[in-house]
């Protein structure tokens, strides 16, 4: 059967599929967020296989119509059901998209009918499962932006509408040589020094940051990107518009940035988009970064996207996640130097970076 591995810090995965044609939309789809990853170190494997097939998925659809089950509210906008038949359990998305079987602890199928729409479920899967690897590690899931300029490592937390995206944007039309890992969400890590990885998702801009961005009006004109997302025209959009563009076109968008999945995390960063003319470090109190670290951290809860453990639930308990969220937030504090960045839609990225070195 033709396969595929994925690996990450804390995970393999590999995907299935009986041919080729059907893989291929699963390697196509993945690779806009997908990274390989940097060290040889990788977690227990998980097998994923995708099938599309319309008979198949419909009379798996008229079974499960018979079976009780249970209801989990997944994300802000999606359920789950779940059944429990013959001892393996069965997940169907409300829309019916797609279903997923799970075999046993590390062994995954996922039926669709073959539209477009249940393509991107594989890897939504893998996110999930991904998450709480992450988190059994002692990972802390953040709301923030992950990326490494001249060396150093910094996260830009915040939470939506703070100026993460847009201050990351000033920064890459710089001249620096950068290695971005992810936007809007990153793992942290107080290992033997602090680390932070990457976590495959769209970078999603909003249309006020892409029209102050030379390098990004340049990329949708080309791609038409907001006309193929939103059916508009993108010179009608409006600044509250938002769009998401795939993580490995950054590259393709700045040509000094790089991906990775992992820094060293030396600076954080938690930027304050005013209107209010120049650029200003605010130094935080002890008390001030302890709250604003656990405000945008989304361990043990996302509550921003809900993001409920169903298919895959935590091997360590939530008292002892809890603790080592307490932990590791307050070693952060100790090792890595944190402000607040207030700064305007007319800053110039050069001046960030001057800023940035006074940390």
């Amino acid at each position: 059967m033709p396969q595929q591995i994925y690996k990450f810090n804390n995970a393999t995965f590999v995907l299935k599929s009986k041919d080729l044609i059907t893989l291929s939309k699963q390697i196509k789809h993945i690779s806009q967020f997908y990274t390989e990853t940097l060290n040889s170190f990788c977690g227990d494997e998980t097998s994923i296989e995708y099938i599309e097939n319309e008979k198949l998925f419909n009379n798996v659809l008229n079974k499960l119509k018979k079976i009780e089950y249970k209801s989990y509210q997944t994300f802000t906008n999606q359920i789950h059901y779940e059944y429990n038949v013959n001892g393996l359990k069965y997940y169907l998305i409300d829309n019916k998209e797609y279903l997923c079987i799970k075999k046993a602890h590390n062994d995954y199928c996922i039926i669709s009918d073959g539209k477009p729409s249940g393509e991107k479920w594989p890897f939504r899967i893998i996110r999930e499962i991904l998450v709480r690897k992450n988190e059994d590690s002692c990972g802390l899931f953040m709301h923030g932006t992950g990326f490494n300029i001249d060396g150093k490592g910094i996260a830009l937390l915040g939470n939506s509408g703070s100026g993460k995206t847009t201050l990351m944007t000033k920064i890459f039309e710089t001249d620096s040589n950068i290695k971005m890992l992810s936007n809007d969400r990153i793992f942290i890590y107080d290992d033997i020094k602090p680390m932070m990885e990457y976590f495959p998702i769209p970078i999603v801009y909003p249309i006020g940051t892409v029209k102050n961005s030379k390098h990004l009006i340049e990329y949708f004109k080309q791609t038409e990107i907001f006309e193929k997302r939103t059916g508009k025209s993108f010179e009608n959009s409006k600044t509250t518009d938002k769009v998401d563009v795939p993580l490995t076109d950054i590259s393709k968008i700045f040509c000094n940035v790089n991906l990775v999945n992992e820094s060293e995390l030396n600076y954080i960063i938690f930027p304050n988009i005013t209107n209010e003319e120049g650029e200003k470090i605010v130094e935080l109190t002890k008390l001030e970064k302890e709250i604003m670290l656990n405000q945008t951290c989304f361990t043990i809860f996302d509550w921003e996207s809900l993001r409920l453990p169903w298919i895959q639930n935590r091997v360590r308990s939530n008292n002892d996640i809890i603790e080592n969220k307490i932990n590791t937030i307050l070693k952060i504090i100790e090792n890595v130097p944190i402000i607040k960045l207030n700064y305007n839609f007319t800053t110039n990225g050069e001046k960030i970076k001057k800023l940035i070195k006074k940390i």
